[in-house]
């Protein structure tokens, strides 16, 4: 499942305006403007194209330039940075079939370094809190689901949360102005930074953002606060009564919502998201709930090696890459190795969903490579939803829970 009339290409520097490249204020034009004409020509005479068709071209990473040589990991360290300033969006004209076209492109080495689908994708849902005691079973048992909790009690002996840990959402947006998540206002809120990708805007200018509500309640089971007398109680939540809000989290808006391509995604939103927190040296974990809705066999380098890319590099730069497995439907069976959950096993912390006796579930994926699985089932959590700043209506099976 790909986007019609895109394709996603990664082209030689050498043949590319990078006085274009570098000014950050140019986001798309002809193809034309971005590459020398010889360049232009051989891909128009590939694809069998007239002049008076136009190929528009948009920046995946428009914020990247020729001048972000390195990355700073959240440890100090200082790696190199792939050159991601190459990487971009084609619009084709309607007159070509994006299959052919690919091929084409694909042939065109090393002026095309390498070639893809836009490819979709789709999501994978003792403190004082009142909805704890009877509504979060997968933390700490209770008498409905004995065999189904983590047992977290022990872990928050240890620690609640740390205000210094960051973890980045890939979602749908967090509705920041949640009671459980902070005072209603930006600057007090567990959410401290992130992005609009669909609109290219701040996350902090839209505290309502997420209207599908999938991306809150994934945010809430990591970092509701905890200990509030309010709702549920957040993994990392902290302790407010110490004055502990827990992990901070960073909302990263990837998904189309509200629509007939209801909790999808797109390579080229989800790689600029990506590389923008790659690049943000405060973030440490990133938690992913997405997969491609369609298996892409054994070789997990085929159906989107920019996304392979990007995956590599987060665990270049020290980033924690948690990933749910997916769930089964009709184009995803138990045993598919769904990405980017089955890149290599170092680069993924790839999580499977439990369910009510402790066991994994039916609607669970587990492939290759399954490192733990956590609950997932609806009857063992209870998060914030996105109908209010101060409702827990939020209900749904899914490995993007666990």
């Amino acid at each position: 499942m790909y986007i019609n009339h895109e394709l996603i290409a990664k082209f030689d520097k050498t043949h590319l305006n990078m006085n274009l490249i570098d000014n950050i204020g140019k986001q798309y034009g002809f193809i034309e403007e971005f590459l020398d004409q010889q360049s232009v020509t051989q891909i128009y005479q590939s694809l069998e194209l007239s002049s008076e068709e136009k190929i528009l071209l948009i920046k995946v990473h428009p914020e990247q330039t020729s001048n972000n040589t390195h990355i700073i990991c959240r440890t100090g360290e200082i790696i190199e940075s792939p050159e991601f300033f190459r990487t971009f969006r084609i619009i084709l004209p309607n007159s070509l079939n994006e299959s052919n076209s690919l091929d084409a492109l694909n042939l065109l080495y090393p002026l095309v370094q390498d070639a893809q689908f836009n490819n979709i994708y789709k999501t994978c849902s003792i403190p004082n809190d009142p909805l704890f005691s009877a509504g979060q079973a997968g933390l700490i048992a209770n008498t409905s689901y004995m065999a189904a909790s983590i047992n977290l009690d022990p872990a928050w002996n240890i620690t609640t949360g740390n205000s210094d840990i960051n973890v980045a959402v890939f979602d749908t947006g967090i509705n920041w102005d949640h009671e459980d998540l902070g005072d209603g206002t930006w600057a007090g809120s567990k959410v401290k930074g992130g992005k609009d990708v669909l609109n290219n805007t701040s996350i902090s200018s839209n505290s309502n953002n997420d209207v599908n509500g999938h991306g809150s309640a994934c945010a809430g089971i990591i970092g509701a606060l905890r200990n509030n007398n309010k709702g549920g109680a957040g993994v990392a939540g902290g302790d407010v009564s110490l004055s502990n809000n827990g992990t901070s989290l960073y909302a990263y808006k990837i998904t189309k919502t509200g629509a007939a391509l209801d909790f999808l995604s797109n390579s080229g939103t989800y790689l600029s998201a990506l590389v923008d927190a790659i690049n943000n040296d405060q973030i440490d974990v990133f938690s992913n709930s997405w997969h491609n809705p369609y298996a892409w066999g054994q070789c997990y380098n085929c159906g989107d090696p920019n996304l392979r890319e990007a995956v590599q590099t987060s665990y270049n730069a020290q980033k924690i890459f948690c990933v749910a497995s997916g769930n089964i439907d009709n184009n995803t069976q138990a045993n598919t190795n769904t990405y980017p959950s089955s890149f290599k096993d170092e680069w993924v912390l790839k999580i499977g969903a439990s369910g009510t006796n402790g066991d994994i579930t039916n609607f669970s994926v587990w492939g290759s490579g399954v490192d733990c699985i956590a609950p997932g089932a609806k009857e063992l959590y209870k998060t914030i939803d996105h109908n209010s700043s101060n409702t827990y209506n939020y209900s749904g099976d899914g490995t993007s829970f666990s």
